[in-house]
């Protein structure tokens, strides 16, 4: 019984606050044109390549990690996930984003990695078995680089040095486009 009570509280703090900001935990706002396209295969994403790419994803709820498989001593990890974030594409694009992209992908994960020595990355990110979505970015603002106990806090604040991949596993093909930004809103820092 301790330990259910010990969860909703968790998940309660992940996600209310008490410092007087409202909305969700976290939300994910891109846009940015497809600008390359490799593979041998035809895919219902085809008619993207050269069209913008305009979304919105929202992590009503979150489950918070301190750690990732792939940290060492200089690079640590803050796991932020969401089993059923909400997703919504915009712009001329948005029927076919929503419906081949979007609509399919619901469980979203975020991870923020700080390192010591190296490049610190955020990855915003979505998977099924015949679809991958990965939006990867280097571009750490200073004001972003906060710690607590070794491990990252995130905060809000735009992502720069981005790279998209989306990848149509059934098809063999790949969307991509390796520079834009990721502009990351946190209700609160977590």
């Amino acid at each position: 019984m301790k330990c259910l009570a010990l969860f909703w509280l968790v998940a309660l703090g992940a996600c209310g606050s008490d410092d007087g900001t409202s909305g969700p935990p976290l939300r994910a706002k891109t846009t940015f044109v497809v600008t390359e396209q490799t593979g041998a295969g035809q895919s219902p994403l085809d008619p993207l390549y050269t069209q913008t790419i305009d979304i919105e994803v929202v992590f009503p709820d979150v489950v918070v990690t301190k750690g990732y498989e792939g940290d060492t001593p200089e690079c640590k990890s803050k796991m932020i996930e969401s089993p059923m974030a909400d997703r919504t594409a915009f712009g001329d694009t948005a029927q076919l984003v929503q419906t081949e992209l979007l609509d399919r992908l619901a469980y979203w994960d975020v991870r923020f990695q700080l390192c010591s020595t190296g490049k610190s990355s955020v990855v915003l990110h979505s998977e099924i078995a015949p679809l991958n979505l990965a939006f990867g970015c280097f571009g750490i603002p200073a004001a972003a680089v906060m710690r607590k106990d070794g491990y990252p806090r995130m905060s809000s604040f735009i992502a720069t040095e981005c790279s998209a991949t989306i990848l149509d596993v059934v098809a063999n093909r790949v969307l991509s486009n390796p520079s834009f930004t990721i502009d990351f809103q946190l209700a609160k820092t977590l």
